[in-house]
């Protein structure tokens, strides 16, 4: 069972929102929208302590979580993994958006959004909960082995390359406690088919029960 009072002393030495200078930064949750009765669904079902978010941006669906969290009288954490330097679609400023280079907010050529991510969850009144991971995903899933962290939710949403969506559902499969749920959205979007090849092949191996709700896709960790 996962600690309740995890917090930023998992990963850092000091606390990373000590100090910050959020009063630079507005308020900006722009990028990815989703409706809050999907994460207040996921959060009753599963009564996290602990939440696990691959691909985190600016912090939309992790403020999400801890919303959620707060709502239903829960003291879970949620545990963000990003490198915070964009996936390929926002170096190449592929379609269907065309502002996602201009997101990376570079400065002297190196993406700044990981800085927008603090001031937001510090905006939002969820330091307490939310706990920056800045590493790869895999790197990540190995830290959090070591440290024999699991989670009841856990969130695919890193980058969306089918060779590198496989590699998180391989990874992070470990990291979920029985009667768990790992989800993820994109699931037949068009533009990122490599969602889908994925969860369908990492579903089939597994003998796994795929569900699915419009783009959404989640899967059940049933105990051993």
């Amino acid at each position: 069972m996962a600690n309740p009072t995890l917090d930023w002393h998992l990963v850092f030495r000091s606390d990373p929102y000590q100090g910050f200078p959020v009063e630079k930064y507005e308020l900006d949750l722009q990028g990815w929208n989703a409706h809050p009765v999907i994460f207040d669904r996921l959060i009753a079902e599963t009564q996290p302590h602990v939440v696990i978010e691959v691909g985190t941006w600016k912090g939309v669906s992790a403020i999400l979580f801890a919303d959620a969290l707060k709502r239903q009288n829960l003291t879970g954490r949620v545990i963000c993994v990003d490198t915070w330097l964009g996936a390929l679609e926002f170096w190449t400023n592929e379609m269907p958006d065309l502002d996602r280079y201009a997101a990376l907010a570079l400065c002297h050529g190196y993406p700044q959004v990981y800085y927008q991510f603090l001031a937001n969850v510090i905006l939002s009144g969820h330091r307490d909960a939310i706990i920056p991971l800045p590493n790869t995903s895999q790197i990540a899933a190995r830290f959090l082995r070591r440290h024999a962290i699991h989670a009841e939710l856990i969130y695919i949403d890193a980058s969306h390359d089918e060779r590198d969506v496989y590699a998180d559902l391989v990874d992070y499969w470990q990291l979920l406690n029985p009667n768990g749920i790992m989800f993820g959205d994109d699931f037949g979007n068009k533009d990122f088919p490599g969602v889908r090849s994925a969860v369908e092949r990492f579903a089939r191996e597994r003998s796994l029960m795929l569900n699915v709700i419009g783009g959404w896709y989640w899967l059940l960790q049933y105990p051993q």
